[in-house]
């Protein structure tokens, strides 16, 4: 009986992990193409490089979050 009782736990734990593994995985294939749609089109651009893309995405947080009217002119 006792063998039972463990079995069903491990059983529990393993379908309750197995459902937040998914939860995550809808969530992040939501909001991955929003957050991407969200970002201004000269960062969307397919012809631009990794770290042209990371340099200009940094300097566009960093207006946004310092409040600067500035543009970024890379």
């Amino acid at each position: 009986m006792l063998v039972v009782k463990v079995m069903a736990k491990s059983v529990s734990k393993i379908s309750k992990a197995l459902h937040i593994q998914r939860i995550v995985d809808i969530a992040f294939t939501a909001a991955g193409p929003v957050v991407w749609n969200s970002l201004p089109t000269d960062l969307r651009q397919p012809d631009l490089s990794h770290s042209r893309f990371r340099q200009s995405l940094k300097m566009k947080t960093f207006y946004l979050v310092s409040g600067t009217k500035a543009q970024c002119k890379l």
